[in-house]
């Protein structure tokens, strides 16, 4: 039955952070806000629900559990789950699984002298979003044993005698290499205005500074925040043309040698460039660069957008191919319904 079911993973819906290690309670870049972990049938699997399943499983006394091997077991009970809900020998219990989780809810209640400290133990965020949880692990747990038992019914053979046929044949059974289809939609958080203005007028600061008297060098090695060349004052050397992205070449090269730009917007963030010298189609520079770190707020912001998206998905109101050609940030992918090839190209 499972062979038979087409799972597409879309270890994807995920944004990308450009990040320093100023806090460590701002994120870091590659971390990710929240994500679609899979899709079985109809139903998305998001990142949030497998690590709330996983910590609700510890609070309920389990030990060592391995992430992949937690997952896989999600996966593997989504997928009776997916049948039995098409299944209408199947009967259907979610009032009475709401009223248990309901009763569950007051149960575990009761082992903590008070609600936030309830709910600060299983990390959710008010009681409606636990009770929800409650309802979802339970209802997937009675669905998935409910199919299972509807699929082995009439199952003549033994768990024991079936490990004993593969260990006799298990040399003449043909390998088949797991193959998954990898779809994504990428989004980076976006500056607010404000953000954007705040960074442009502290380089104009440290620009005016420059001008006054301080020398790049010095200002690069207290600001810069790109830590590859702020320890050398912010200096590169040897710089080809085509080497850098285009809206710091197109700067750095409109630049008389020993002149500072204004603020220049790339996709690392903002700088200031001075031209230090140049040869034909190689060039010295200097930059001071301030990173685009998103704020608590606009990383909201980012996932709000992101729910949205997966809600019009989930609906059928749009495609996941549509959605990834309209909101993805991600230039490789995004015009290609988001698949993202093998290591064979395809």
């Amino acid at each position: 039955m499972i062979n038979k079911l087409k799972i597409t993973f879309l270890f994807g819906i995920f944004i990308m952070l450009f990040a320093t290690n100023t806090m460590n309670a701002q994120l870091k870049q590659g971390d990710l806000v929240d994500g679609i972990a899979a899709v079985i049938g109809d139903e998305i699997v998001l990142e949030s629900d497998v690590n709330e399943q996983m910590n609700y499983a510890k609070q309920q006394g389990a030990s060592n559990i391995d992430k992949c091997e937690f997952l896989e077991n999600l996966l593997n009970n989504k997928l009776l789950v997916y049948e039995a809900k098409k299944d209408t020998l199947i009967e259907n219990r979610s009032a009475q699984i709401k009223e248990g989780a309901n009763a569950k809810y007051q149960q575990l209640l009761s082992q903590f002298p008070d609600e936030k400290s309830m709910l600060t133990a299983y990390k959710f965020r008010n009681g409606y979003e636990m009770k929800n949880a409650i309802e979802k692990i339970d209802a997937d747990q009675y669905y998935g044993q409910a199919k299972y038992q509807r699929v082995t019914e009439k199952a003549d053979v033994t768990p024991n005698e079936v490990t004993d046929f593969y260990t006799l044949y298990k040399a003449q059974l043909p390998e088949i290499k797991d193959e998954v289809s990898l779809s994504q939609i990428m989004m980076y958080p976006k500056l607010t205005e404000a953000h954007k203005d705040d960074l442009v007028k502290r380089l104009k600061k440290i620009k005016k500074d420059i001008e006054g008297g301080e020398t790049f060098d010095s200002q690069a090695r207290i600001y810069s925040e790109d830590k590859g060349t702020a320890s050398n004052g912010g200096l590169m050397k040897n710089i080809s043309k085509g080497q850098m992205v285009k809206p710091f070449e197109a700067a750095a090269l409109n630049l008389q040698e020993g002149e500072i730009s204004d603020p220049v917007e790339s996709e690392f963030g903002y700088h200031i460039i001075q031209l230090v010298k140049k040869s034909g189609k190689i060039y010295d520079a200097r930059h001071i660069l301030l990173m685009a770190t998103p704020s608590d707020e606009e990383i909201k912001t980012a996932k709000v957008k992101l729910d949205s998206i997966r809600g019009l998905i989930s609906s059928g109101k749009m495609t996941f191919k549509d959605a990834t050609f309209r909101y993805s940030d991600d230039k490789k992918t995004k015009f290609n319904a988001g698949v993202i090839p093998g290591s064979d190209g395809f």
